[in-house]
């Protein structure tokens, strides 16, 4: 492979990466109103420090990732 073909497939792989940075924070973005109310209530009823349910919440998500590691936060229909 030339420097060339390396620059090449460098510049797709940043890319690919912008691409799915920019789906999870749509997705994170997406959701938040609709967990809003649900995160302050499990506050109130367990009191539960932010941080535990922020690390919570992280643990899900990593677990999600897992799954489908380039999930976008797009549906098929979407996607194409």
């Amino acid at each position: 492979m030339n420097d060339k073909e390396k620059l090449e497939e460098d510049d797709s792989l940043i890319l690919a990466w912008d691409q799915y940075i920019q789906g999870q924070a749509e997705l994170i973005e997406n959701i938040r109103p609709e967990f809003q109310k649900v995160i302050q209530t499990y506050f109130m009823k367990n009191n539960k420090k932010v941080r535990d349910v922020l690390n919570s919440i992280q643990e899900f998500t990593q677990k999600e990732e897992l799954k489908d590691p380039f999930h976008s936060g797009l549906t098929k229909s979407e996607k194409s």
